[in-house]
């Protein structure tokens, strides 16, 4: 089992997987430590973590078009118009947040696959 340090050869080398990492880490998407120290299991992960945040992004999208839609009437659930466009808003913030995610893990993922394929 490689580590991610017997696949890139320096920091700038490993640029895309450092930007994934410092990606979850500022949207709080990482609570325990990747196994950097496992190849394998860290492009398992980010398989996971992608697929989780593509669904995360969908759904905080809808839930803005709710909130959008509730903005223009009476404000809905969240009581006035002005309360129900902020809620829309930060449902944006949240589905664009989960797509920087998805998108920053998927091509460090694809990175990392190149890689463990080129060893073999």
């Amino acid at each position: 089992m490689p580590s991610v340090w017997d696949l890139y050869l320096d920091a700038d080398d490993a640029a895309l997987l450092f930007a994934a990492i410092v990606t979850l880490e500022r949207h709080r998407w990482v609570r325990e430590p990747l196994p950097l120290e496992d190849a394998v299991a860290l492009r398992q992960r980010f398989d996971v973590i992608a697929g989780i945040a593509g669904e995360d992004a969908v759904y905080w999208g809808r839930e803005a078009e709710d909130r959008r839609e509730a903005a223009t009437v009476d404000g809905g659930r969240w009581g006035t118009p002005q309360l129900a466009q902020v809620m829309s808003e930060t449902a944006e913030d949240l589905s664009a947040g989960s797509r920087k995610v998805e998108v920053a893990v998927l091509a460090a993922a694809e990175d990392l696959a190149a890689r463990l394929a080129g060893r073999n």
